[in-house]
């Protein structure tokens, strides 16, 4: 967890807790810990709240303490400090619950204190609620995980009344929130339990139980809906002596008179396997930026499936390129646009599995269970064969588009399936489409591709955004404008969509963006990645083998742009096997050539490969790079751009 020079992290939500420098701290009986927590609350960050004596006082005793309190309060602080100083950590107790002219302050920084965590995470959701629900959900989320009972649990005194009613309310507003974002999101099955149990917990509650009966009727359950309304009314009257809400009225009149109808995906005898949640938050809240022609290209297909004509489309891009997000835009009104929809996300986990990517597309209607991976080639082309058939019976009852994200994780034998698939498309109210990721080094795939071309179906590159895209995906993801240094920070996203929205994702959970008079902005730009980016980043490089990865976390040591013969001098590989794992990385996207040079197509991919050397390791690599560079010959420049990366003393070298 993030700790500030004192090293102390608090935990408020559930029963008080607190380390520093990663050993538990005995915070000690009842009102010695109400003491702390009262610090704790108000002491967050260096220039945190002095806390007077008297507020302190009140509460952990109230407006009448005895007369023993103020003996007992200084008792407290000191047996804090023993503790603090039992944890060994080589901090003075002193400065982390410092004291100055009868007040106290706790030293702790905001991110290690989970109260905070928990208000700043589902504020930043709320702000960006409207224009990004997926990430508002990830952050609620997060905000909600960090709760591990009753906020304060066992503490005694009025501040802790307090602060846990507080906390109480704003912890059910958080959840209410997360139902709102999975309505949005289509989460609604799963939210009906957690809501129906929600509502008897608190039953006074109206939001909870509006929310519960769009879930039922989105889930095609409005008797269920109505009979919510019903407890509603009766639990209200009984309790309150009130009638619900004029908005929860209107929800229930929308139920019964049916002006309320959410599209379903219930079409007797029709396939309508929805996507999923990534594809479907697509059609919610942030516009697709850059693709307009490949969504007018998508338009047009749909048109001629709507008219009895089937197609093809292959569509590749880079990781990141927004592969997903098009798909879920140009189908989000599958299931209510006239035609059927088969939709999977390949998974790797799943690769070696036969059929097992296009037998998700259909669901259990297929009619085709788990084949196993040692399945004898005749069991395996019957159960091909059987869902060829499948498919053209769909295709009897009405048009079908069946969709396959990520194949490049597919199954050899549903690449298979989806090729024969591929060339019945001219007879069959059948549109097929595929998303990929380039670089995957599969041949069964470029062998689709090519044939794809042959016949003159579509294979489509998804091509980088300019700035002005990349930039007003963003803003319509924060729902502000950004500012310069913000425009600045997003140009190392170099026209990819998944690192410009992580980069400002990631930004503004740390706190480092800020978004004022609808301007968002960062105070500056911070070198290197943060962990959370570095592993999206390190998602992107998920084709290349670990020997390729490792020689390029070595060209990283030479920048942006590096010659080969550079390379070759300071790898610990023969040349040939230098010039394999080069041609290597071009083919997975990772490199690319340049005039008499060889550059990384992304510098935050040259980044996280940099930040995979410690700090010790970087510096003795620059070191022998600088060296080995200077042997072979190298201009005097490249040679001091190692040198300048070096912190250690100089040697005799």
């Amino acid at each position: 967890m993030p700790k500030d020079v004192s090293g102390l992290r608090v935990q408020l939500l559930g029963q008080p807790r607190a380390w520093l420098d990663g050993v538990e701290v005995a915070l000690g009986q009842a009102r010695q810990v109400a003491v702390f927590a009262i610090l704790a609350g108000r002491g967050v960050g260096r220039s945190g709240s002095w806390v007077t004596v008297a507020e302190l006082l009140d509460g952990v005793w109230g407006g009448a303490p005895p007369a023993s309190a103020r003996g007992s309060l200084h008792t407290y602080v000191s047996g804090l400090r023993r503790a603090l100083r039992s944890t060994g950590a080589p901090v003075d107790p002193t400065e982390v619950l410092a004291s100055q002219q009868g007040r106290y302050r706790l030293v702790v920084d905001r991110d290690a204190v989970d109260v905070a965590r928990f208000e700043q995470a589902v504020a930043q959701a709320r702000t960006v609620a409207r224009g990004r629900p997926e990430m508002a959900l990830s952050l609620v989320d997060e905000a909600l995980a960090d709760w591990s009972g009753d906020a304060l649990l066992g503490v005694p005194g009025p501040f802790a009344e307090r602060e846990r009613a507080r906390l109480e309310e704003l912890r059910l507003s958080a959840l209410e929130l997360r139902a709102e974002l999975m309505l949005t999101l289509g989460g609604h099955r799963e939210l009906i339990p957690e809501l129906t149990e929600l509502t008897e917990r608190h039953p006074l509650r109206e939001s909870l139980y509006a929310a519960l009966m769009q879930a039922l009727h989105r889930d095609g359950r409005t008797g269920e809906a109505l009979e919510v309304y019903y407890t509603a009314h009766r639990v209200l009257r009984a309790e309150l002596g009130v009638e619900p809400s004029d908005t929860l009225h209107a929800l229930h009149r929308k139920l019964l008179t049916g002006s309320g109808a959410h599209p379903v995906a219930r079409h007797t005898g029709w396939l309508c396997v929805t996507p999923p949640a990534r594809c479907k938050a697509a059609g919610h809240g942030v516009r697709l930026r850059g693709r307009d022609d490949e969504l007018a290209h998508f338009d047009e297909l749909i048109t001629d499936l709507l008219a009895g004509r089937g197609g093809v489309l292959f569509v590749e891009g880079e990781p990141g390129a927004g592969k997903s997000a098009l798909l879920g835009a140009a189908l989000a009104a599958a299931g209510r646009g006239g035609f059927q929809l088969a939709w999977a996300v390949a998974d790797p986990a799943h690769r070696n599995q036969p059929l097992r990517t296009i037998t998700a597309c259909f669901g259990p209607d297929a009619g085709v269970l788990d084949v196993p991976a040692d399945v004898d080639d005749d069991v395996l082309e019957t159960a091909a064969d059987h869902l060829v058939d499948f498919v053209r019976e769909a295709c009897s009852r009405g048009p079908l588009a069946v969709v396959v994200d990520d194949m490049h994780w597919s199954d050899e034998a549903s690449v298979v399936v989806w090729q024969r698939l591929a060339s019945s498309t001219r007879q069959l109210p059948l549109l097929l489409v595929a998303a990929a990721s380039s670089g995957h080094g599969r041949s069964d795939l470029a062998t689709v591709k090519r044939c794809l071309r042959a016949r003159g179906a579509d294979v489509v590159e998804l091509s980088r955004l300019c700035d002005d895209d990349v930039v007003g995906l963003v803003e319509d993801m924060l729902d502000a404008r950004a500012g310069a240094t913000l425009r600045s920070v997003l140009r190392r996203a170099v026209g990819n969509p998944l690192f410009a929205t992580a980069m400002a994702e990631d930004l503004l959970r740390r706190g480092v963006l800020h978004i004022s008079d609808g301007v968002a902005d960062v105070d500056a730009e911070e070198p290197g990645l943060s962990r959370r980016m570095q592993a999206i980043v390190d998602r992107t490089l998920q084709f290349v083998v670990p020997e390729t990865l490792r020689l390029l976390s070595t060209a990283a040591l030479l920048g942006q742009e590096f010659a080969v013969s550079h390379l070759l001098a300071v790898a610990d590989a023969a040349p040939l096997e230098v010039a394999e794992h080069v041609a290597a990385a071009i083919a997975a996207g990772i490199l690319e050539p340049a005039e008499d040079a060889v550059t990384f197509r992304h510098p935050l991919q040259r980044e996280a490969l940099y930040q995979r050397w410690s700090e010790a390791a970087r510096t003795v690599a620059h070191r022998r790079a600088a060296e080995a560079l200077s042997g072979s010959g190298c201009p005097i420049e490249v040679v001091a751009h190692q040198l300048a990366a070096v912190t250690a003393p100089a040697d005799a070298w």
